[in-house]
């Protein structure tokens, strides 16, 4: 599957403007110690052929602050979440 600029950055919009007070569950690659989120919409590789770690994520929006939660793994990478990702994109988020 190929994804078009134009609807991975409608699909990602959703994810990045959020009501606070939400819940937002989707999917996330590492690549270069940087995050991309996505939508679940999407399969892991089809956003990018290579990555330091890929899973899936919980992002809430509680006024100023943001807490992010992943897990699992992608199987079409054959990547698993790792717990020093995790903290970190809660250092970046």
């Amino acid at each position: 599957m190929v994804v078009s600029t134009t609807a991975f950055f409608s699909l990602f919009i959703k994810y990045v403007y959020m009501p606070t007070d939400q819940l937002r569950i989707g999917k996330y690659v590492i690549v270069k110690n940087q995050p991309i989120l996505f939508p679940l919409e999407l399969v892991h590789s089809d956003v990018v052929n290579n990555a330091q770690s890929a899973g899936f994520f919980i992002l809430q929006v509680t006024g100023l602050s943001v807490e992010v939660y992943c897990w699992g793994e992608s199987a079409s990478l054959n990547l698993k979440s790792d717990e020093a990702v995790m903290r970190a994109l809660s250092g970046i988020l």
